[in-house]
């Protein structure tokens, strides 16, 4: 499935606040899952299977998928 830029910017702004609330999420952005689609990508602080049960792979048609980040600092 093909989904617009607007469509993914729509989804993304729905559910980024909530999904920033949760402590293992560090950010939530737009970009090619990695099946080359373009999707929500969610970076989470670890990525396990309690974390991953959270989140579906698919929302308002929206493909979501989850990436592992690492340690954050100020610089």
């Amino acid at each position: 499935m093909n989904i617009s830029l607007e469509k993914l910017r729509r989804v993304k702004d729905k559910y980024e606040k909530k999904w920033m609330q949760l402590p293992e999420v560090q950010a939530v952005g737009i970009g090619h899952t990695t099946e080359g689609k373009p999707g929500i990508i969610i970076t989470v602080s670890k990525l396990d299977k309690r974390v991953q049960k959270r989140f579906p792979s698919e929302l308002e048609g929206a493909s979501i998928e989850l990436r592992e980040g690492g340690p954050f600092s100020a610089q």
